[in-house]
């Protein structure tokens, strides 16, 4: 009987004591994410009706709200992705679509992988704006992820508008109006053009100049991945052909852009494509890993070209 009673007594001191260091570690979170100086609002020019709250899924990648018929589904704001919206069979039969054209996905072997549909969207809202009789793509959802989600929202959704993402504060901020780059501090903010590929149907994607080892570089940006990534022509992982995950090299270095400088830690040396329509090589995948790690605030300046970063 003494016995039972301690090992009742030790389990609850065990217990307790793992509920006070989760409460302890959700209260350093919330005050972690509260403290964050969000001067950028200011200084970009947000009003209030243009600041949004900012989810992160699992892996820390942004998840921005798409109404269909008056209901919200959570997509993940992917500039990695080619197409301007793709919806996941998550969401089979639960919004107004038309299937334009079945197309069988293969495997590396050959071998059936699945099936994708190109469909045209009768009506979606996204940040106010309403987008009638839009053409987008349906994949089977275990594809490309090991965890259901309902789609991606890639970049050519926000062309003629500003979008930026602070990871840390959980905030997002979405406007149509230009930006008057004069008033940006240039102690605080880095303004770089963004670079875009004339590549067939990878036109969209975000590509801007930056200096790794005092060499200038290219950098590709994918908003929807967690992991980044570091050129090494002499790797065996592919980025975009290489489906199991990366076995290789991981390494430590700095990115240079303008006056800000991101320590970028633990990125697996891979093979980067290369683009013929660019001066330098694409050394850097930087993804939602690395802003978060570097607590950048980054905004797509998508009427202009841009790409800022502040760094608290």
């Amino acid at each position: 009987m003494k016995n039972y009673v301690r090992k009742l007594k030790w389990f609850w001191v065990i217990f307790l004591t793992a509920g006070l260091l989760m409460a302890c570690f959700e209260t350093a979170k919330r005050i972690y994410i509260k403290s964050a100086d969000t001067s950028w609002v200011k200084d970009l020019g947000y009003d209030r009706d243009e600041l949004y709250t900012l989810k992160l899924d699992r892996a820390g990648c942004p998840l921005i709200p798409v109404y269909f018929d008056g209901k919200m589904y959570d997509f993940n704001f992917d500039t990695g992705c080619s197409s301007d919206i793709v919806v996941t069979d998550v969401l089979e039969n639960k919004i107004d679509y038309t299937v334009l054209k079945q197309i069988e996905q293969l495997n590396r072997d050959g071998s059936h992988r699945g099936w994708s549909y190109n469909i045209n969207i009768n009506t979606l809202v996204l940040f106010n704006k309403i987008y009638n009789d839009l053409d987008g793509t349906m994949i089977d959802w275990k594809m490309s992820s090991s965890h259901k989600f309902n789609g991606l929202v890639g970049a050519g959704m926000f062309k003629d508008r500003i979008v930026t993402i602070d990871y840390r504060a959980h905030m997002m901020g979405v406007s149509e109006e230009t930006l008057d780059y004069t008033g940006l501090s240039k102690e605080e903010y880095a303004v770089v053009p963004m670079l875009h590929t004339q590549t067939d149907g990878q036109e969209k994607l975000v590509f801007f100049e930056g200096k790794v080892n005092d060499e200038n570089i290219l950098v590709y940006i994918d908003t929807g991945k967690n992991v980044s990534y570091i050129h090494n022509p002499g790797s065996t992982y592919i980025i975009g052909a290489s489906t199991d995950k990366p076995n290789t090299v991981q390494v430590n270095t700095t990115l240079d852009v303008g006056n800000v400088t991101l320590e970028l830690q633990d990125v697996y040396e891979a093979y980067i494509p290369q683009y013929d329509d660019f001066v330098y090589p694409v050394a850097v995948e930087l993804n939602s890993d690395q802003f978060l790690q570097n607590d950048i605030v980054v905004t797509f300046d998508f009427i202009k070209n841009h790409v800022i970063f502040h760094k608290r």
